[in-house]
């Protein structure tokens, strides 16, 4: 379930905002549907965080409550979605136990980065666009890497492979 807080009709024509319209998002009568700012983001996690026998992993969000990370492991790729609570900045994500997922406990790993661009509840989306490959050192069994929020609205979706024969 998502939060919404919008009122009168649109309430509930715009689908808790993972829809709008290209004209008057106001305008009920109005059928002119298209992808809102979290349609990308739930597509994105219901196409690419499930099957492959994918499972969820721990995560915590910073100790000022304005990052998210939501995370699966799947037979192929560690996927991490982050977005932050309308708080541009800079940011630190940690993966802790890399050796779970068939790594050495050092080393380095290429992370693929696609961002979910937004603008405000009513402007329609375009889908991610990919935006590099990055190579990350890490140690201790641990990566960290920076997350540099530049606006409010922006979501994120980081991806690497895990280990050679690791199944989950």
């Amino acid at each position: 379930m998502r939060g919404n807080w919008q009122g009168s009709t649109v309430l509930h024509d715009l689908f808790a905002n993972l829809l709008t319209k290209t004209d008057n998002p106001y305008n009920y009568a109005s059928t002119k549907y298209t992808a809102g700012p979290g349609w990308h983001v739930y597509r994105y996690y219901g196409t690419n965080m499930t099957g492959n026998g994918a499972h969820r992993v721990k995560t915590t969000r910073t100790g000022n409550g304005w990052l998210d990370v939501y995370a699966t492991v799947s037979n192929d790729r560690v996927r991490l979605l982050v977005g932050t609570k309308i708080t541009p900045g800079t940011y630190t994500v940690r993966v802790d136990s890399m050796s779970a997922v068939g790594l050495p406990t050092s080393g380095s790993v290429s992370i693929d980065t696609w961002g979910f661009d937004g603008t405000n509840v009513f402007t329609p989306q375009a889908p991610p666009s990919f935006r590099n490959t990055v190579s990350h050192a890490y140690s201790g069994n641990s990566l960290s890497f920076p997350i540099y929020q530049t606006d409010a609205h922006t979501a994120w979706a980081f991806e690497f492979n895990v280990g050679p024969g690791y199944h989950t």
